[in-house]
């Protein structure tokens, strides 16, 4: 099963394991004492954590994408207007070897958001379905 199909039934037991801890926190101090309840405020902290600096990884190579992008592109314009074509094949070249970057550019974006996605669930998806795994065996 893919981390997204497995998160949604795996929090749903560890939601209906914890909701009663967080509303009994609301009204008995005590509950702040709670194991469970330190591990789950614990494990949030940590997987926003481990999520950022996921996503600040993808922001960056997104970034180095763009700028290698726009490097060959500029590169490529001034030497169109430094020696501007003497056909029309020369032109359509040019266009060409634009759409063709541009193709490329998009494909690397998406393999990058690909790869963000991923990353951004792995730390919250492995700690859910081992709270789940953890907290089922826990009520038997």
């Amino acid at each position: 099963m893919t981390m997204a199909a497995a998160m949604p039934f795996a929090a749903m037991i560890t939601l209906s394991h914890r909701l009663p801890i967080l509303f009994g926190a609301v009204a008995d101090s005590n509950v702040w004492r709670d194991p469970e309840f330190l591990r789950m405020t614990n494990e949030k902290v940590q997987a926003a954590g481990q999520t950022a600096a996921a996503l600040g990884g993808a922001v960056a190579a997104s970034q180095q994408a763009i700028a290698g992008y726009a490097l060959t592109q500029t590169s490529a314009n001034l030497a169109l207007l430094m020696a501007p074509p003497r056909a029309s094949t020369e032109l359509q070249s040019f266009a060409g070897g634009s759409l063709r970057r541009l193709s490329d550019l998009a494909q690397t974006l998406g393999e990058i958001g690909g790869k963000a996605v991923a990353s951004g669930l792995r730390p919250n998806h492995s700690k859910v379905t081992a709270n789940a795994r953890r907290l089922t065996n826990k009520r038997r």
